[in-house]
């Protein structure tokens, strides 16, 4: 067996050790704009920290409520304090994340399905802050607050009742009763009415009302849908068809049926037309009841040589971007449903067309209230309610007459 002797020392290197890479932390935003409240903003501020630090502030959408939260975050962020904002949509969350930078000067963390990066201000969607709560913030602001009157957000504000919580909405009112529950833990500590806001914070607006005809054809329908939405009420009670699944499935597919038929009526959509004719090139919202509906208004509209496009839920958020990118440009006409009915900041806008709506309170002061932006030009704004006579449209517009009655005038 032989031996292999290299002579030559292998020189040997002394080790050194890897350099880590410097962290270097993320530049802090500075704020683009300079928050300044006005007095009832201050106001309202004043009074929820007189209750205690625990209570709702009702603002007219397009009169700033936003901005009482902002001003409660950078207060309490220039005391070291954590804060988490809680919203009900990932539209929502971004949103709040621009007013973050822009205005308090901080990149927030968020809490949702794709990311959880918390921070010193946090904002996060209810549906995973309930899989997973921040249970060591000073503060909890709850946008649109009327979303969270479930047993199961009740029970995380129950559990975090000695924190500080500040509930934001424009219309706390539930169908359902439920909002009477979170008053138990945030009770209203200021509230802003139409008639008070109008002209000062919001714009002037008028109500047109317009009747419609249903065709036979239409009211046939209409009729069949309306007489089995009376049976199961005369047969069943409220709480019967929301506990069972099948039957509240049944119940509401005819309610969906009706207010499908009222939407898309063929009168309806003649009288859009006259409308938007008149309007001319002035940007124009109207809301109809289904992605379905609009999608028809749409091609009618086209027919007469009116562009529009729709803006709902099933498009990617970088279309919906678009879309609105291009509202008042290439288009005049947005179409949407739900999708707009709460919470998105659009372009302020003269002119709103509803073509439908619900007997819901908090859904037609919403759809009104996208309206309500004031102008620089301090113009009045117009929303015309198209509805069919002889329908449960009747009541839409008794309830609106009701609403707005004593906020603002009706013409």
């Amino acid at each position: 067996m032989y031996y292999i002797y290299n002579s030559k020392k292998e020189e040997t290197k002394p080790k050194v050790e890897p350099t880590k890479p410097k962290v270097v932390p993320k530049p802090t935003p500075k704020p683009t704009g300079e928050l300044r409240l006005r007095d009832y903003q201050e106001e309202a501020i004043e009074r929820w920290k007189k209750w205690g630090r625990k209570g709702v502030i009702i603002l007219p959408t397009g009169a700033g409520k936003t901005f009482c939260a902002l001003a409660l975050l950078k207060e309490y962020l220039s005391q070291g304090k954590k804060c988490v904002v809680i919203v009900h949509t990932k539209v929502l969350l971004r949103q709040w994340c621009e007013r973050i930078k822009q205005w308090v000067g901080v990149e927030p963390g968020v809490l949702y399905g794709e990311r959880k990066t918390p921070d010193r201000i946090t904002v996060a969607i209810i549906n995973t802050f309930q899989k997973y709560p921040i249970k060591d913030a000073d503060l909890y602001i709850w946008d649109e607050c009327h979303h969270y009157c479930t047993e199961n957000c009740l029970s995380i504000i129950e559990e975090l009742r000695d924190k500080d919580h500040l509930g934001l909405t424009a219309t706390l009112e539930r169908s359902d009763g439920n909002h009477k529950m979170l008053l138990r833990y945030m009770p209203i500590v200021y509230r802003m009415r139409f008639r008070e806001a109008v002209g000062r914070f919001i714009s002037r607006f008028e109500i047109v009302e317009i009747p419609c005809e249903l065709t036979p054809w239409e009211w046939q329908e209409y009729v069949s849908a309306e007489e089995e939405i009376r049976y199961y009420r005369l047969r069943y009670s409220s709480e019967e068809i929301n506990e069972d699944p099948v039957l509240r499935a049944k119940y509401y597919s005819r309610i969906h049926k009706r207010k499908a038929i009222c939407s898309a009526a063929k009168d309806k959509v003649v009288k859009l037309v006259e409308i938007l004719k008149k309007v001319g090139s002035e940007r124009v919202l109207v809301f109809s009841e289904s992605v379905a509906s609009i999608q028809y208004i749409k091609k009618v509209l086209a027919e007469n040589g009116i562009k529009a496009m729709c803006y709902h839920s099933y498009l990617k958020k970088r279309e919906r971007e678009a879309v609105l990118k291009e509202w008042g440009k290439s288009f005049n006409v947005l179409l949407t449903v739900r999708c707009l009915d709460e919470g998105i900041d659009i372009p302020a806008v003269r002119y709103a067309v509803i073509l439908c709506n619900s007997l819901q309170k908090r859904q037609v002061i919403q759809r009104i209230g996208r309206t309500l932006r004031k102008r620089s030009d301090n113009t009045e704004a117009k929303i015309y309610l198209l509805y069919c006579r002889k329908t449960y449209e009747e009541r839409v517009k008794l309830l609106i007459r009701r609403i707005l009655a004593e906020e603002t005038y009706l013409r």
